[in-house]
């Protein structure tokens, strides 16, 4: 099993937490390497790379979203990634995905049995390039939440959440984390593959 990660520990009387106690917080090497793993994936997203893209998953890992429709759909291992994935991959991408104003708890402080690691809450922003004008759009935009783990020194994706902007989403910081979203698995169908990882690449189709 490997270690605990490296945690320093914010907040307390006076810090000006949001939580209003102290919380851990990864240490710069950890955030560090976080952020290499998570900005791998959106390269590997924008250049075509299925391969490197899904090396940032372990082989168990989770992914969901809520998609324009408003439905959630959701995928379970790796097999079922990839095979949703697959035609995101099928041609160039003319996209770039953005994320920015990062906020981590602990993974373990959610009661998620023998859970290591960090939960990354993240904005998260897709534009696109019309390949006729070369004119730049704005495709989507949102939140998510990344549940990252290290093993033996590599860190990779156990879960991942995409979302818009639902008028109930709350502050990580100022609930508690186990009150987020809870997977609910669905098989990988036509239909379902047929309808992209919609939050990923920006279609609106």
């Amino acid at each position: 099993m490997s270690p605990e990660p490296a945690a320093r520990v914010s907040g307390g009387a006076g810090s000006g937490a949001v939580s209003g106690s102290a919380r851990a917080v990864p240490g710069a090497e950890e955030r560090a390497a976080i952020a290499d793993l998570l900005h791998a994936g959106l390269w590997a997203l924008d250049s075509g790379d299925l391969e490197l893209y899904l090396a940032t998953f372990w082989p168990e890992a989770d992914l969901s979203e809520v998609g324009p429709d408003g439905v959630r759909r959701s995928w379970s291992g790796l097999a079922e990634i990839r095979a949703m994935s697959e035609p995101r991959f099928d041609g160039p991408s003319r996209t770039q995905h953005r994320l920015s104003n990062h906020l981590y708890t602990a993974r373990a402080q959610a009661g998620i049995p023998d859970a290591r690691g960090w939960t990354v809450w993240s904005y998260w922003l897709t534009s696109a390039r019309d390949p006729g004008t070369g004119e730049v759009e704005l495709r989507m935009s949102g939140h998510l939440r990344d549940e990252v783990e290290e093993r033996a020194g590599e860190w990779r994706l156990i879960g991942r959440h995409l979302d818009g902007w639902p008028d109930d989403l709350a502050h990580p910081l100022a609930a508690p984390a186990a009150a987020a979203d809870v997977d609910v698995n669905v098989s990988v169908d036509a239909g379902v593959a047929g309808n992209v990882a919609t939050a990923l690449d920006g279609s609106t189709s």
